[in-house]
């Protein structure tokens, strides 16, 4: 049952970074491939990736859920030690690192491109849902 416990404390914490690997790749081939939104080909394209950025985010809750239950489980059964939740903040610092060091500078520059008149309303709500709102409302 420990080993269990255990395994599922460190699982998630890596399936986190593999979920933010697979975001931080995609967003960085799509700013390769998009300079500009400056037609509605990019303005598709920005809303597929925001979408899948928000579903992933919405995936993280439940990943990086489960090892503090886990934990308490353990704990109160007498399978883990207090010093067992460094398995949970130790895997949480890495994710939370890995975050706002490489994903967070490539939402940003997403944010940023360069967006024609025409497309600039819908680009800006685009934004707004993806800072603001748990599902995509377009």
């Amino acid at each position: 049952m420990r080993n269990i416990l255990i395994t599922i404390m460190l699982a998630c914490p890596a399936l986190g970074l593999i979920s933010a690997a697979i975001c931080g790749l995609e967003m960085r081939a799509f700013l390769a491939r998009t300079l500009r939104i400056e037609n509605i080909q990019d303005m598709e394209r920005l809303k597929r990736l925001v979408a899948w950025q928000m579903y992933f985010a919405l995936a993280q809750f439940p990943i990086l859920g489960l090892p503090p239950i886990a934990f308490m489980l353990g704990f109160v059964t007498h399978q883990l030690g207090i010093l067992h939740i460094a398995y949970i903040v130790l895997p949480s610092l890495v994710v939370i690192a890995v975050s706002l060091g490489a994903i967070k500078p490539l939402e940003t520059r997403v944010k940023a491109l360069p967006v024609d008149d025409a497309f600039y309303a819908e680009f800006q709500n685009v934004v707004d849902t993806w800072m603001n709102k748990p599902f995509p409302d377009w």
